[in-house]
């Protein structure tokens, strides 16, 4: 579909956006073979995005599920009048998408990591004595809650994006722009003494730059469905009681940072936000925190209203 080429060519999408986006359009038409539409009338097509608006609402799925195909189908009829397959006016371009309540991100606290990581050591000791694959889980709690990377970034990162001595990473995040971010000092560690000893193992060969740092058990790349996966084993294993995904530890890198007073402008750089609208959603949850800690310990809390 030349739209969706428009989208990975000139947008500069990743795949993972790229195939949600075909997802939305494939339920829109097939959505469309299910009704009897006369398009000689001239008000069919103007008609069109608020009847499949009201079809939407009228199904079981989430608000959030239903804000985006709507967002992608708008977009795509955007792309058909600039391209002049319709006329301006043709198409109504009056959506109306459900009101989402704003969800405060959840976040692990450090005892809560290290709960994680204990998980994964479990009777080994010390983490030196960790086979290769308990090193790289080690390696990837303490890689994510140091460096705030989405999924997709983590298991794209390859061994020439870091700088050991430097602590830096290069990323090449959404819309293929780079920035770069940091890891702590226990990361570097963990991966100095990875990718001398566990990554050899894994892959057969010591590393390259060009390879990629996280690997499975058949030395290949991890997927973001993996890492996935394995972060709620671990959780599991470290009997937490929130539910935790990838994102989690995106959203504990800004949290802990607000937390300590790091200007939002530099958060929203290092998480590579393109607005700073985003960004702020954790101002609520370090706002939230500061509420709590005040109703539970100021003397005149339980008047407060």
């Amino acid at each position: 579909m030349v739209f969706l080429d428009h989208l990975s060519l000139q947008r500069n999408l990743s795949g993972n956006t790229s195939r949600a986006y075909q997802n939305d359009l494939d339920g829109f038409l097939t959505w469309l073979e299910t009704q009897s539409l006369d398009f000689t009338q001239p008000d069919t097509l103007r008609r069109l995005p608020g009847q499949y608006s009201q079809s939407l609402h009228q199904s079981h799925l989430a608000k959030s599920s239903i804000a985006r195909k709507l967002s992608a189908l708008k977009m795509f009829f955007r792309f058909l009048i600039r391209e002049q397959y319709f006329q301006l006016g043709e198409l109504n371009l009056q959506f109306f998408g459900p009101k989402q309540s704003k969800k405060l991100p959840v976040f692990l606290t450090v005892q809560e990591l290290e709960r994680m990581k204990q998980a994964v050591m479990q009777n080994a000791g010390h983490w030196e004595a960790l086979n290769p694959i308990d090193l790289r889980n080690l390696l990837m709690l303490e890689f994510l809650f140091s460096s705030g990377l989405r999924v997709a970034e983590l298991v794209q990162a390859r061994v020439g994006d870091v700088l050991l001595e430097e602590g830096e990473v290069r990323i090449i995040g959404k819309g293929r722009k780079e920035r770069i971010s940091f890891i702590s000092h226990t990361a570097i560690t963990y991966l100095k003494r990875y990718l001398a000893t566990a990554f050899p193992e894994l892959k057969g060969r010591s590393a390259i730059m060009e390879d990629a740092i996280f690997l499975n058990f058949r030395g290949k790349p991890l997927t973001t469905r993996s890492v996935h996966r394995l972060l709620c084993q671990m959780a599991e294993d470290a009997e937490l009681v929130q539910q935790i995904s990838p994102h989690t530890f995106r959203h504990s890198f800004a949290t802990h940072l607000l937390n300590h007073g790091v200007d939002l402008r530099v958060v929203q750089e290092l998480l590579g936000h393109a607005s700073i609208r985003t960004t702020q959603i954790y101002t609520h949850v370090t706002t939230e925190r500061l509420k709590k800690a005040y109703l539970k310990a100021h003397p005149r809390a339980q008047n407060y209203s």
